[in-house]
């Protein structure tokens, strides 16, 4: 099997260190990264010169992000077209960031339009879902529109898979739990008696001291007013020495300055190949975040780069955290700065630090390694495929009709009272418009036939009529019927059983509208194939106004669980694209009901190679 194509749309790996983890997925996977060239976040500022870089098996592909000082996926789009889809042609499009936020949305339409075989997986770290007033319901219905789109998700934790489970309905089973990030175990790692030894004099710290760290924003959710609080008492009892360090930058500096000493140590914030030193020389990591409406921890990256260096780790029962320390350190509640302090105490002792620390460890090596992140990331890339091809071979347009008793009243469902005759005489108009446009055929295949209600307009160009349908029912009807076709034969449109040219047209009739992307290009690819002149074939085309109504409708049936999307249109463009790829050219365009009808029959002339 070759290996899968995989587009990664995301700002996550603008630091190098998190390149790792892509030089891992890429020994599996072709993959192409898309990113934005710059970015600004609460602890540092990128920016990237070239346009592309090619590393460690992978391609990274950097476009502006407009407005060009957002920071996160929620505030900015890429500034470009198909944030190269068209050329690529992923097998996976993956975006790492919430469905509802602009990127996600932007990367839904490029995959939509240039990629429409690849599978979509989307990964979910926030565990809080923020309202904007009166937004909040667009908000929603950009949520509602994507998560529709998506084939699988990657949730960061139990919050984010409650969001998409419960808010937006999404089955348990289309969910995935794995980090975005996961940890290098080979830099974050223990470190020997001389390492320590030597780490401790370079970022100020007493050796005699049990020293507590803690390395991130300093911000007041991150629970740090708590953390000096419950150090304060430590350091007013008797017996061992606490020591307080931290490293980071943020609007809580100043007042943490203010109270500095010998044993509260601050560090301003340095590149992240540097913090595997600050973290070996701790004795306990802390991450003591806050519970509020609006912030829960989500990710925990540098508890887990702690936990890998070995370190015992106290933290509060904040989003993610109880998930990863659970059996593997000590809990405590949130804003409880005693209870903090009586969970420091017990790692006093050196012996109760060293198991804590084992356990730590052991916890990250098995779960959230970068290794076993990418191993999660592959399944899931493979199960969402599998999902895309068993829906495309699945689809209404496959299965229907194949009840004896839905043949029998297609006919008169279909064109019974007034609405139904006006629709037939519409047809019938439209059809002979674009036959007009093509040249006479002694042989035209009518795919599908149906109940053979097209042989005899068909027969107008001077040919015969060929009639094939999946459906052993419609053929039956079609057989009863003394003007239908001359020749009957059960297939499938993606499977012609005839031989290349064997016949001078093809005819195709309300199909196209039901087929899925990759079921629509294989059966024109076949109409192609067959056919020695061209294909009058009928197609849902958008133009704005029938796009809206479209919109309109799949939101609707988007709020019923269980619904099943039946119709698939293109705009013409994308039709234009297609029919070149396989050798045709649109010669005539008609409308059953002109500007306000999605549906258009069109003459599709074969081209002469070369």
């Amino acid at each position: 099997m070759s290996r899968l194509k995989v587009t990664l749309v995301t700002h996550a790996y603008l630091a190098e260190e998190n390149r790792k983890k892509l030089a891992l997925l890429a020994r599996e996977a072709e993959l192409e990264v898309v990113s934005p060239d710059r970015a600004r976040t609460p602890l540092f500022r990128y920016r990237i010169e070239p346009a592309v870089i090619e590393q460690d098996g992978y391609t990274m592909r950097f476009f502006r992000p407009l407005p060009a000082a957002a920071g996160i996926p929620a505030r900015y789009v890429l500034w470009s077209r198909d944030l190269g889809l068209r050329r690529f042609r992923p097998d996976v499009v993956h975006i790492e960031g919430e469905p509802w936020t602009l990127l996600a949305q932007q990367a839904l339409r490029c995959a939509r339009r240039h990629a429409p075989e690849a599978a979509v997986v989307c990964t979910v770290r926030q565990n809080t879902y923020t309202r904007y007033g009166a937004l909040t319901g667009v908000k929603d219905w950009l949520g509602r529109r994507a998560v529709a789109r998506v084939d699988r998700f990657l949730a960061g934790n139990v919050g984010s898979r409650r969001i998409l489970e419960e808010r937006f309905g999404v089955n348990a089973e289309r969910i995935t739990p794995n980090l975005q990030l996961g940890v290098d175990t080979d830099d974050f790692r223990p470190a020997t008696p001389e390492e320590r030894r030597e780490r401790r004099r370079r970022w100020g710290l007493a050796e005699d001291a049990v020293v507590a760290g803690y390395c991130g924003r300093l911000v007041e959710e991150k629970g740090l007013l708590d953390l000096r609080e419950a150090m304060e008492t430590l350091q007013r009892r008797p017996g061992a020495r606490w020591q307080l360090a931290l490293l980071g930058e943020g609007p809580l500096r100043a007042r943490l300055e203010a109270g500095a000493g010998e044993n509260l140590v601050l560090h301003r914030v340095v590149p992240h190949a540097e913090v595997a030193s600050f973290l070996q020389a701790l004795d306990v990591f802390v991450l003591p975040s806050a519970v509020l409406p609006t912030h829960e921890e989500h990710d925990a990256h540098a508890l887990l780069e702690a936990m890998a260096c070995g370190l015992p780790c106290v933290g509060t029962s904040s989003g993610v955290i109880p998930e990863i320390l659970s059996g593997a350190g000590l809990l405590v509640p949130a804003s409880a700065p005693a209870a903090l302090a009586e969970a420091l105490a017990q790692l006093q002792e050196s012996s109760k630090r060293r198991e804590g620390g084992e356990a730590a460890r052991q916890r990250v090596l098995e779960r959230y390694s970068n290794q076993r992140v990418v191993e999660k990331q592959l399944e899931t890339y493979v199960r969402a495929v599998d999902d895309r091809r068993r829906t495309r071979s699945a689809y209404t347009a496959r299965t229907g009709y194949q009840q004896r008793q839905a043949a029998e009243e297609y006919e008169e469902v279909r064109f019974r009272g007034p609405v139904g005759r006006l629709r037939w005489r519409r047809e019938r108009a439209a059809v002979r418009r674009a036959l007009a446009a093509a040249p006479a055929a002694e042989r035209i295949a009518d795919i599908p036939c149906g109940i053979g209600r097209w042989a005899p307009v068909l027969r107008e160009r001077g040919g015969k009529v060929f009639g094939l349908d999946i459906s052993w029912a419609m053929l039956e009807q079609a057989r009863g019927q003394a003007a239908g076709p001359e020749g009957l034969a059960r297939t499938e449109a993606e499977r012609l059983p005839l031989a290349d040219g064997s016949v001078d047209l093809v005819f195709c009739f309300a199909l196209m509208k039901h087929l899925p992307p990759e079921a629509k290009r294989a059966a024109l690819a076949e109409f192609a194939r067959v056919a020695r002149r061209g294909v009058v074939v009928s197609f849902a085309l958008f133009n704005p106004l029938t796009y809206l109504r479209w919109r309109w409708r799949m939101w609707r049936l988007g709020r019923h669980s269980g619904a099943t999307v039946h119709s698939y249109p293109l705009w013409p463009s994308e039709l234009e694209s297609l029919a070149r790829e396989l050798g045709l050219r649109v010669r005539r365009r008609a409308g059953l009901f002109g500007f306000l009808s999605l549906e258009k029959v069109l003459y599709l002339e074969k081209v002469a190679p070369g």
